[in-house]
Order: C-alpha cells, then structure tokens, then sequence
C-alpha cells in the first residue's frame, strides 16, 4: 500500500493511536499506509473519543486533517457554560465600556471644527522629495 499523510489537531501535544497502535504526535504530518484506522488520543478525555477513518488520496501538502478538542471545553460549551479562562487573552470590550470612551474630534482638540486641522496638525504635513543617486565617475 501507499504511503498517506495525516494531520490530527489537538490544541496540545498528545499522543496519536492508530487502532491502539502509537504512531505520532498531534500538530505534526504523519505517514502511514493507506488504509481504515481508528484514531484516537493518549492522555485524556477528547470530543470525539475516536474518529474512524479512510486514510487514501492524500499528500504532503494535502493531508487528510482530523481535528479534536478536549473534553471539558466542549462539554461546558454544549451545556451553555463559558469554557475556562485563558490567562493574558484579551476580552472584546462590551457595549457598555465602548459608550464611556472618550470621543475626540479632528485635530484631537475639543471645540475644534470637524474636518478642519489645527495649525500643528498642518505643519506636521511635508512634502518629500526623492531622492537621486550621484554617479561616481572613476
């Protein structure tokens, strides 16, 4: 049989089982005889718990790609409950935050008129001139 390729997805590095079989890590190709397998993950509860396959028809630079999520992120999400924070992920701001903010005007200065530049903000225009080689004559 021909040599396939495949790429199993897990937000971490997990061991990947063909029929029980370890035959890689998760985020990496993968090369394997074409064939059915049973693809599970070592290492912990996943949504799905395996994934029956047809591995055939694939390359290096086309892969047949399987993905997995770990358990309690899908499970909190299917019972509507907010999956567990990410320390340092940013939040989008909400409507409410978005109101307070400050508005500014053009010029960045309050009371200026809009579309009109204040006198800094027009001497802070140049024109820039290209600039020409000198051939140096030996």
């Amino acid at each position: 049989m021909a040599i396939q390729f495949l790429l199993v997805t897990f937000p971490e590095q997990r061991a990947v089982l063909a029929d029980g079989t370890g035959v890689g890590f998760t985020n990496h190709t993968l090369m394997l005889p074409g064939d059915e397998y049973e693809i599970t993950l070592d290492g912990g509860a996943t949504l799905p718990a395996s994934q029956d396959i047809a591995l055939g028809g694939t390359s290096m630079v086309k892969p047949l790609v399987i993905a997995f999520a770990p358990a309690v992120a899908a499970a909190s999400a299917a019972r509507g409950m907010p999956a567990p924070a990410v320390v340092g992920a940013k939040t989008p701001p909400t409507a409410k935050a978005k109101a307070a903010r400050p508005t500014t005007v053009a010029g960045g200065k309050a009371g200026a008129k809009p579309g009109t530049a204040s006198a800094p903000d027009k001497a802070r225009v140049a024109t820039v001139k290209p600039r020409t080689k000198v051939k140096k004559h030996a």
